[in-house]
């Protein structure tokens, strides 16, 4: 389960609207979740930002990703490699690697 998170920059979002994503989604916020989180609007229990609901999928897609990837690694596999939303950048945990 995710046992915290930040938002290191969301200074390229809407005012007022995006760049709300780092006072809403607190380092807490995800704590406890498991498997493939969603907003509420597709499904999920995550409430989204208001107006900002694609900042949201994207915060919420991103963690989601990282957990999976972080419980891929906790399975044995040795690698695992998330791509970002707009598929431009990736994460790529390794075992034993920072």
């Amino acid at each position: 389960s995710v046992v915290g998170f930040a938002i290191l920059d969301c200074s390229n979002e809407t005012p007022g609207l995006g760049q709300n994503a780092k006072t809403h989604f607190t380092k807490d916020f995800f704590n406890g979740k498991t498997g493939e989180l969603r907003v509420a609007k597709d499904g999920g229990d995550i409430q989204a930002i208001t107006a900002a609901t694609i900042t949201s999928r994207a915060v919420v897609k991103a963690v989601s990703a990282s957990n999976a990837a972080v419980m891929a690694l906790v399975n044995g596999e040795s690698e695992s490699i998330i791509g970002g939303a707009d598929k431009a950048t990736s994460i790529v945990v390794k075992e034993g690697e920072e």
